[in-house]
């Protein structure tokens, strides 16, 4: 499977640079964390970047909405070679991601977006009231500062393994 994307796309359909993804132990961690809560109807992601996340969700939901600020067109056909049918792509300006969620009924929630000032938080506000969110990029250098202090202030349960950190409501 991996060599077969690899040649279809390039390397930049397994590797991002800093980690391969969704076959190496950073992997097995996202999907031991996703997974906890068996099949969703509905996940909502936040930062799709080349949408190879968003496949992943797409196997284990009913329906996946993912939401970036900026179109990326390859996603489309990695999703068409994986025959990945239950993926909806929006591209929204900051601003507008959150007044759409608001009007969204969803079961899990993947935040992935901007890690920086106050988009961690405020992409966790949007979607908490889902009752499960998974967070990437926590980890304890704090490396990104912003994403940490969210975490650190959450109430309820937590359960952290780098670089992902499940929030699950009380």
């Amino acid at each position: 499977m991996i060599e077969n994307l690899i040649k279809k796309f390039g390397k930049e359909a397994v590797d991002d640079g800093h980690c391969i993804i969704h076959f190496d132990e950073n992997a097995k961690t996202f999907r031991e964390m996703f997974q906890r809560y068996a099949l969703y109807d509905t996940v909502i992601e936040i930062g799709t970047n080349r949408g190879i996340t968003a496949a992943l969700l797409s196997c284990y939901a009913k329906r996946v909405i993912t939401i970036d600020i900026e179109l990326n067109d390859w996603c489309f056909k990695f999703w068409k070679y994986l025959k990945r049918d239950n993926i909806s792509y929006f591209v929204y300006k900051p601003e507008d991601i959150y007044s759409y969620l608001e009007n969204e009924t969803f079961d899990f929630a993947f935040i992935d977006g901007d890690h920086t000032g106050n988009f961690p938080r405020n992409d966790f506000e949007a979607v908490k009231k889902c009752g499960k969110v998974l967070f990437h990029d926590y980890f304890l250098d704090k490396r990104f500062p912003a994403v940490n202090e969210v975490i650190n202030s959450l109430e309820g349960h937590l359960w952290i393994k780098e670089p992902y950190v499940l929030w699950r409501a009380e």
